[in-house]
């Protein structure tokens, strides 16, 4: 950071009490500015590392945690971080979905032949800003080159929620109270199939390997 910055931080070997404050968006544009910087400096490659491209497709997870338990009955405990494949894959088609609504929407809005009915207009303004804040949030991790896990999908993956719960509620209308519990019910039992991996629970090797859909699920 810049010595200027420095001056005001406590504690530091640049701190002046005397120093003059800078400015909000100053100081805003250069946190930001080193925190990317110091990001795209951390090329060292890492076993659990995965791309930014394959967290959508939920192709690679993170090993927190193992332990043999019992080796004569080949028994783990793990701790791996995994997007519930239901929430992952579902909102996968509904962003894909959501992606199309929203170039027909921009592309075509004034076209007066297509003629989109106006109850959709205020849908798909939304719509569209939620694709927006989506991209925004892969946008770091496509920009730069250092290692980054799963978890960096979560501030991406709130918006995604959103936009498919906009997307079952715009789309299936009476029926979305209906649809919306079957998902529901989908999302918990795959959560309880893979409850073993999130609470650390004993299983057997066999049982692991049954939660092992994708190969870089290792």
């Amino acid at each position: 950071m810049r010595i200027e910055f420095q001056r005001n931080l406590k504690g530091n070997q640049y701190y002046d009490a005397s120093a003059p404050k800078q400015g909000f968006l100053t100081s805003f544009w250069q946190l930001n500015n080193e925190m990317l910087s110091a990001n795209a400096r951390i090329d060292t490659p890492h076993h659990w590392m995965s791309k930014w491209w394959s967290w959508p497709l939920n192709l690679r997870g993170l090993l927190y945690f193992s332990e043999d338990v019992d080796k004569v009955r080949k028994t783990q405990r793990l701790v791996y971080l995994l997007g519930n494949p239901a929430v992952i894959w579902l909102i996968l088609v509904g962003v894909c979905v959501a992606f199309g609504f929203a170039f027909v929407y921009c592309r075509y809005r004034h076209d007066s032949e297509l003629r989109l009915p106006r109850s959709w207009g205020a849908t798909m303004r939304v719509v569209t800003y939620l694709c927006l804040v989506y991209l925004c949030n892969l946008l770091p991790y496509i920009l730069v080159s250092r290692s980054a896990f799963i978890y960096h999908y979560m501030p991406a993956l709130l918006y995604g929620e959103l936009i498919f719960g906009v997307l079952v509620d715009r789309l299936c209308n009476q029926f979305a109270p209906t649809v919306t519990k079957y998902l529901t019910l989908t999302v918990l039992l795959v959560w309880l199939h893979f409850a073993p991996w999130v609470y650390c629970l004993e299983a057997g090797a066999d049982d692991h390997a049954r939660r092992r859909w994708l190969k870089g699920w290792d």
